[in-house]
């Protein structure tokens, strides 16, 4: 009986350290995946892009995008939620708990990667630019600073 429960205690503890682990290594993608974000879009603001440039600014703001709903859903279950459906859920869910402060940002942000997943319209590219560097940005830079505060907390 004891061995049982020496496995079922060490099969738990290494179950934990593998969420930890994942928990880490998500934020760890999202810091990465802001940053390069970032990065391009100081370039966009030094000179023009060519289409190609810009989508390759779409696909940032894409994976940056990924990256930062699942690190909400992250945070989501280790609070004990688990009737998460998809992203949109999740960010009602955040602003419930008050991960997230600009639900209407945060449901745009959505919208715009969702409709950005097949970008053939040069409107569509354009306004998403727009919107990566007004609205965006932002509300990422804000994600970073709560998601580090988080992983402090959990430390």
């Amino acid at each position: 009986m004891l061995a049982a429960c020496l496995r079922i205690t060490a099969y738990l503890t290494q179950d934990l350290q593998a969420q930890n682990t994942h928990w880490k290594d998500r934020f760890i993608q999202y810091r990465g995946a802001h940053q390069e974000l970032v990065e391009v879009l100081c370039l966009m603001r030094q000179r023009l892009l060519t289409t190609l440039e810009q989508l390759g600014v779409v696909r940032r703001f894409e994976i940056t995008c990924k990256a930062s709903l699942q690190r909400l859903r992250d945070c989501l279950v280790a609070q004990g939620a688990v009737a998460l459906v998809g992203f949109r859920d999740a960010i009602h869910e955040c602003l419930r708990r008050g991960l997230v402060v600009d639900g209407d940002a945060s449901i745009a942000m959505l919208e715009d990667r969702q409709n950005t997943a097949y970008v053939c319209d040069k409107q569509v590219l354009k306004q998403t630019l727009v919107n990566v560097q007004q609205r965006y940005l932002t509300l990422f830079s804000k994600l970073e600073v709560r998601f580090g505060r988080l992983a402090s907390h959990n430390a």
